[in-house]
């Protein structure tokens, strides 16, 4: 008797479990051991039933990071919607990437710090793009912080700026912040949110136009 086909939601199960195994397997091994043979055998399937998923080992990889990217997105998109203040969306935008790299460090480190490759594959991806069907300005939490900015300075809350250098120059220091720990495990460094809150409030001060800067986390004090 024939085996019953996957339905969708078991083929979405099945796909995320490899995808499971493929990310654990990159972050204990290293890119090389991301074959699909190597795969096939720490996730309990066949390589034929690896390949009904993904066309090679770079598709896997790519799936991986894309993974971690719409991930952000969508904790970046809640992030947006939860208010209605541009600045607060500014700041809760920027809060976002960093509450992901610390929940899913695994996720980020091999998407945003890990991402290079060796030999040939590097040669593919730099002609094609890590991520080739994904245009960086658009559908990211880089679209979100430059919306969010533009309506900062629409509503008057923001000075005037070039928005790609400010989205960039915000992004670029928490993105810093939160490499830290990654970079240097062994300096003692201050707590995690505690940075991530100073930084906030330091750079929104410096580019509101009037009123009060963003309020720090309950759990952080404010310095005089």
């Amino acid at each position: 008797m024939p085996k019953k086909p996957k339905t969708p939601a078991e083929q979405a199960q099945t796909r995320a479990r490899i995808l499971q195994v493929a990310r654990k397997v990159y972050a204990e091994e290293g890119y090389t051991a991301v074959t699909m043979r190597n795969i096939a055998r720490q996730s309990g399937y066949s390589p034929a039933a690896l390949y009904r998923y993904f066309s090679n080992h770079l598709e896997l990889v790519r799936s991986i990071w894309q993974d971690a990217v719409d991930r952000m997105r969508d904790d970046a998109l809640a992030a947006f919607a939860a208010h209605e203040d541009p600045m607060d969306r500014v700041v809760a935008v920027l809060r976002s990437y960093a509450t992901f790299a610390t929940a899913e460090s695994t996720a980020f480190r091999l998407t945003f710090l890990q991402a290079k490759v060796p030999g040939e594959d590097a040669e593919l991806f730099k002609r094609e793009g890590p991520l080739p069907n994904l245009d960086p300005r658009e559908g990211t939490s880089y679209r979100l912080l430059k919306e969010a900015i533009l309506q900062a300075i629409a509503a008057g809350r923001m000075t005037p700026v070039d928005v790609d250098i400010a989205a960039q120059t915000l992004w670029g220091a928490i993105h810093g912040i939160v490499a830290l720990p990654f970079n240097f495990p062994r300096f003692p460094l201050a707590k995690d949110n505690e940075r991530l809150e100073f930084a906030l409030r330091m750079m929104v001060r410096g580019m509101e136009t009037g009123g009060s800067s963003p309020p720090l986390a309950e759990n952080v004090s404010q310095s005089p």
